[in-house]
């Protein structure tokens, strides 16, 4: 899917980018383009020593069915630390930005909040002006109490069948 985002129409004409992606390293998880950028695709707890980003984005660091584990917990959270977090290219400007739902107050959103130095956006389902999700450059535009995050997608319908099979804590 990002290969293809990457090399569609709407994605070059919207960021003008003049790269090609390079034909001899098009796998799945690795690919790189004429401009010599790359990106790299890994799950949590793999190997990255060697690898260096400019952006590191971790997303859902945590499995929904693992991260009551306090076990695995601390595995995902010992891997951010000590071997994703120090892979920045440059560590006076490369950001990391870990997204994903929440699961439990130590997953690894949480452990990182807990340290300090990560401003947090969450931007919840359904909107409550009490919880707007706010950073220092951007702030959820929705204005109306209840209005949802992405109807085009995840509508009032499915919305109502996720509170039902999963639970309010679940949901």
């Amino acid at each position: 899917a990002m290969r293809g985002l990457v090399e569609s129409a709407w994605y070059r004409q919207t960021f003008g980018i003049r790269w090609k992606l390079q034909t001899d390293q098009r796998v799945k998880t690795w690919f790189n383009n004429t401009a010599g950028g790359h990106r790299i695709s890994l799950s949590a707890n793999a190997m990255v020593t060697g690898d260096k980003g400019d952006i590191l984005v971790g997303d859902n660091l945590n499995d929904a069915k693992k991260v009551r584990s306090g076990v695995e917990r601390r595995s995902v959270n010992d891997w951010v630390d000590q071997a994703f977090s120090n892979r920045t290219a440059d560590e006076k400007t490369s950001p990391i930005v870990i997204d994903g739902e929440r699961f439990h107050r130590e997953d690894a959103i949480g452990h990182q909040l807990a340290k300090g130095g990560f401003v947090e956006l969450m931007l919840d389902e359904e909107f409550d002006p009490a919880r707007r999700g706010r950073t220092p450059i951007w702030e959820d535009p929705r204005q109306i109490y209840g209005e949802l995050r992405r109807p085009r997608r995840f509508g009032q319908k499915e919305i109502d069948e996720r509170k039902k099979s999963l639970g309010p804590s679940g949901y």
